[in-house]
């Protein structure tokens, strides 16, 4: 490399080293101001699927439970943990079923279908601890676990106890449990752990709040329903409250399904649908428990009619509760990837498994 040679003052010169300055620290810089490498979040298909199979088995419980309480069986068995002082594992359930003992067939299936629920959600609890990455996701399960425990315990103090609030409290709880379960399935799904954010960002303004609300509302619905069906209290509070729920609902609902969020419309669609099923079958409820004089219907009591709306009316509540959890759940991951209102600035780097650049491992993935 040629040197330059400088005029400093007459008879004096200096000379001056052309070659460029080499900053030694430049790499280190640009590694540590680059985006993090992207973390992909692979999808593990038993996770999902005994996910899925903890929501399916959990459905037995609860229609068993449902139906216990439709024809006053909750206490068929004066006894918890036995029946009738027997193993509750061995206990001749075929005997009742022979002399037609409904009740006690209802209590004993529903006892035995709690604890098969059990056991899966060991193996629930046990698959995402061992298998899932995402921190949250293994607490995820293991409240699940704990939930389907104290459910149990609520139910057989309930009987021991013979205490009627602790019965409107299980079918609460219940409800509350099955939504857990319902996320823990949809957290391990493909559509979860891939979806991508689009570039454009169309997030209504008063959405979060909404979804937010949804839920809390159900919740206190859920538990007025109890009070009628557990200790004959609350009828009006009730209706007046389905109003508000399936009013609450279905602004969600709009408000997601406007967003043209495909992550959120099938979603949006089916809580709409489950609080507009679930006011009609509340309405069922109601001719086939108090009649219609108008069209000379005369309810009875434990007829099919009447147990297919108050034990589907009790049913669809749980859905409608779990659907409203699962769509705040997405709204939130959404959130979390940089959805925010379109005039607000907002980063779009994600990586391939739909996760801002470096969250992905410690974030809700």
């Amino acid at each position: 490399m040629s040197a330059n040679v400088t005029e400093i003052a007459p008879n004096q010169f200096r000379v001056v080293d052309a070659t460029p300055a080499v900053d030694h620290n430049a790499g280190a810089r640009a590694i540590l101001s680059s985006p993090p490498v992207p973390v992909r979040m692979r999808y593990k298909a038993w996770n999902h699927w005994i996910a899925v199979l903890t929501v399916v088995t959990s459905l037995l419980p609860i229609t068993v439970g449902v139906l216990t309480t439709t024809f006053d069986a909750g206490m068929a068995f004066l006894d918890w943990p036995t029946s009738d002082q027997q193993n509750m594992f061995l206990y001749d359930m075929l005997s009742d079923i022979r002399e037609g003992r409904t009740d006690k067939v209802l209590e004993h299936g529903h006892r035995l279908a709690g604890a098969l629920l059990g056991v899966v959600s060991i193996l629930l609890a046990g698959v995402l601890f061992v298998r899932d990455e995402r921190v949250w996701v293994k607490r995820l399960g293991i409240l699940v676990l704990l939930g389907v425990i104290v459910q149990g315990l609520i139910g057989g103090f309930r009987v021991r106890l013979d205490e009627r609030f602790l019965a409107l409290f299980h079918g609460t709880f219940g409800a509350i449990v099955f939504s857990a379960i319902c996320l823990a399935a949809l957290v391990t799904s493909r559509r979860w752990l891939s979806y991508r954010v689009p570039i454009t960002d169309s997030r209504p303004r008063g959405l979060m709040p909404v979804l937010v609300i949804i839920p809390v509302a159900i919740v206190v619905q859920y538990s007025l329903g109890g009070m009628v069906r557990h200790l004959g209290l609350g009828l009006y509070e009730h209706l007046g409250m389905a109003a508000v729920v399936w009013l609450l609902a279905n602004i969600g609902a709009a408000l997601s399904i406007r967003t043209g969020e495909k992550f959120l419309i099938s979603n949006g669609y089916l809580l709409a649908a489950a609080a507009t099923m679930q006011v009609a079958l509340g309405f069922g409820a109601w001719i086939v428990k108090f009649g219609w004089k108008a069209q000379g219907y005369v309810a009875v009591q434990n007829s099919a009619e009447q147990v297919l709306f108050r034990s589907g009316h009790t049913v669809v509540g749980m859905v409608l509760l779990a659907a409203a959890v699962c769509l705040l759940a997405k709204a939130v991951k959404l959130s979390r990837l940089g959805w925010k209102p379109a005039e607000r600035e907002y980063s779009n780097h994600f990586d391939v498994g739909g996760e801002p650049a470096g969250t992905s491992g410690g974030k809700l993935a």
